[in-house]
């Protein structure tokens, strides 16, 4: 089996075409949603997808898209916050975002007292990082 075949396999279909998420074969969740804003109704969407899969695969890591968010708005942000408490993953990387979004981010995971979580340029990197076993 491909790689791509296997991603497709462990992948995770939304049926709303802004909310893309899959599991990678090394165990991380790959995660984007294509907005301009996001409210609540996606952000849900968008939150429980990722739990979803990061529970049913025994995720390790999750990489989130940044550049395909737009910002969130206080009720998405709060609500986020709060789902971070209950993500089953042990580190966050987060690709690409302007500098807001990246603050914005470092300010929601702190909050979250989420440990593991690091920045990065490029998706292959991030997902090299996220997929990582920690002793």
């Amino acid at each position: 089996m491909s790689s791509e075949e296997n991603r497709v396999q462990l992948g995770v279909m939304s049926a709303d075409k802004r909310i893309e998420v899959e599991v990678l074969p090394n165990r991380v969740v790959r995660a984007a949603a294509h907005v301009k804003i996001l409210r609540i109704q996606v952000a849900r969407l968008f939150c429980n997808g990722i739990q979803d899969a990061a529970h049913s695969t025994n995720a390790q890591g999750l990489v989130m898209d940044l550049n395909t968010l737009g910002q969130a708005t206080l009720p998405a942000g709060m609500y986020a916050i709060r789902q971070l408490k209950g993500l089953a993953v042990e580190r966050i990387a987060l690709v690409g975002g302007n500098s807001f979004m990246r603050l914005f981010a470092r300010i929601v995971l702190t909050l979250g007292r989420f440990g593991r979580f690091a920045f990065f340029k490029s998706e292959p990197e991030a997902i090299a990082w996220a997929g990582e076993v920690s002793n």
